[in-house]
């Protein structure tokens, strides 16, 4: 009994002295990520990045973006686009409301997209995190 409660205290002791000794900082921080592209054997596949590690990519060819826009019968159509540095580009195309309202929460945060095999959007997510830094010119 004595031995298990030394046990736990040492243990308690240890992540107390291991917290003491790590530098504060203000939040996580990730250099976020240039463009990710997979293709399945099914014809299905994703596209991922952040906008700031791909704006601030060494060559000027990735791109990563979605737009949106109302046609005549005022349907509105999001299109998603991830090219690599390879220059292999990626799309997908949808008319759902709930993919263009993911659409517009890119921002300066991520985008995550993927497609079915006849290149329609399955998923589209985007979104702030302050893990990621801003755009920068």
């Amino acid at each position: 009994m004595r031995i298990q409660a030394w046990c736990v205290g040492a243990a308690t002791f240890s992540v107390v002295g291991l917290a003491a000794s790590v530098p504060a900082s203000a939040g996580l921080k990730s250099p976020g990520s240039s463009i990710t592209l997979l293709d399945k054997a099914d014809g299905t596949g994703f596209a991922w990045g952040t906008i700031n590690a791909v704006r601030q990519s060494a060559n000027n060819v990735e791109r990563l973006r979605c737009s949106l826009s109302v046609g005549a019968s005022d349907t509105t159509m999001v299109t998603c686009v991830a090219t690599n540095a390879a220059g292999t580009t990626r799309m997908c195309v949808s008319a759902q409301p709930n993919h263009a309202l993911a659409a517009l929460g890119v921002g300066d945060g991520y985008l995550y997209f993927s497609w079915d095999a006849q290149g329609n959007c399955a998923i589209v997510q985007g979104g702030a995190d302050s893990a990621y830094a801003p755009k920068t010119p």
